[in-house]
């Protein structure tokens, strides 16, 4: 299937494949009443609900509502200022070399991969009697 992707739109299907139920805009129009209405139940019932302050402003209306809301936000925005600081390149950890050249990951880590495996399985290595290999000389 070809990407059909835009930068900040939602995944589109090509016109002979039904979109998954999620994408589709009357059910995320639906997804916001139904949680809208779920908020407004659960405000309200912060009316017949008794509270015991703690804090002072733990007894303010709907307090853990906004306060979990609020959170929420500064976790995202927190999320996306750590992003700034630790982001990577798109090719950092593509490897450097061509195949088979010195660095390159087929020489390092496949081979080096594939002598690991042979040893665990009690399989002779080719390069038994290197000293690089961890081997009594």
């Amino acid at each position: 299937m070809a990407d059909l992707t835009t930068p900040g739109q939602p995944p589109t299907a090509p016109p002979d494949e039904p979109t998954h139920w999620l994408v589709r805009p009357e059910t995320i129009r639906m997804l916001w009443i139904v949680f809208g209405v779920i908020l407004a139940g659960i405000a309200a019932g912060d009316f017949f609900v008794e509270h015991y302050e703690h804090f002072g402003v733990d007894g303010t209306f709907a307090f853990y509502a906004w306060f979990g809301f609020t959170t929420c936000v500064a976790m995202v925005v927190g999320a996306k200022v750590l992003g700034i600081f630790l982001k990577r390149p798109e090719e950092y950890y593509e490897p450097q070399g061509e195949p088979g050249e010195a660095g390159s990951w087929t020489e390092e880590t496949g081979e080096a991969a594939a002598h690991a495996a042979q040893e665990a399985a009690g399989e002779p290595s080719e390069h038994a009697g290197d000293s690089h290999h961890g081997s009594p000389s």
